[in-house]
């Protein structure tokens, strides 16, 4: 399968990290109540399921970080289109909780001497 570099709203996202950098995982949207005689009710948003997808990157450049960051904060409380890794196009919003990444620092060498900081965080997108 060909691998297709992510998009938000149509502008490029920096790779996520190798391995475990894209994962999806499928969900029912509802809620369950479990009835006097024992029996389990469902309420379902929808009869399907819908994905939830996480990217995390590794050692990003201070420019790829904000790109990630600018693209994500302008979701807000709308929505846009994810074109994932595998090329999947879905409609996505940020998680319940609308939490944006909470990036990690480390310095590495700068090849003068010197340092310069690699940015690590991750995030997660649902469906709508």
């Amino acid at each position: 399968m060909a691998v297709t570099q992510p998009t938000l709203g149509g502008s490029a996202l920096p790779w996520p990290q190798q391995d475990g950098g894209y994962r999806v995982r499928y969900e029912y949207r509802g809620g369950a109540s479990v009835m006097a005689n024992g029996a389990v009710n469902y309420d379902l948003v929808a009869s399907g399921m819908k994905r939830v997808v996480s990217l995390t990157w590794i050692n990003l450049s201070a420019t790829d970080r904000d790109t990630v960051q600018t693209r994500l904060t302008s979701l807000g409380t709308s929505s846009a289109t994810l074109v994932t890794p595998e090329n999947a196009s879905i409609t996505v919003t940020l998680d319940e909780n609308m939490t944006l990444p909470d990036w990690n620092s480390v310095g590495v060498p700068d090849g003068s001497g010197g340092q310069n900081l690699r940015y690590s965080g991750s995030v997660t997108l649902r469906e709508v």
